[in-house]
């Protein structure tokens, strides 16, 4: 954030698909398959990863939503850009962040309020 603006995002892809992220391959994988892992590799690959910040691997270019979009809007925008989480803003500025869950509670509690 500079100036309370919003300069980038890191999510997990861009933390283990990058190649200045960490690779998914070493530390994913073997956990998905409950192998054990040799903690060798691990020691280097995370060394590796402490040398760079979130601006190496921050997606630029973030999709916004603003505190007045309409819940509706903001689902079909996550779901149009296969969005996890999507920075909410005020202004301009950052004011928080929304879910796919904060979406669903929204329209779930929007569905129930109705019936």
């Amino acid at each position: 954030m500079k100036r309370g603006h919003v300069v980038g995002i890191v999510s997990e892809s861009d933390l283990f698909l990058r190649p200045t992220g960490i690779p998914f391959s070493a530390v994913k994988l073997p956990t998905l398959f409950k192998q054990w892992v040799d903690p060798a590799p691990l020691v280097e690959i995370y060394a590796e990863a402490h040398r760079h910040t979130a601006a190496d691997v921050m997606t630029r270019e973030v999709i916004c939503v603003d505190v007045e979009d309409e819940i509706g809007h903001v689902a079909w925008l996550m779901a149009q850009r296969d969005l996890k989480h999507v920075p909410v803003l005020q202004g301009g500025k950052l004011a928080g962040m929304m879910t796919r869950a904060d979406v669903i509670r929204m329209l779930a509690k929007g569905a129930s309020n109705s019936a």
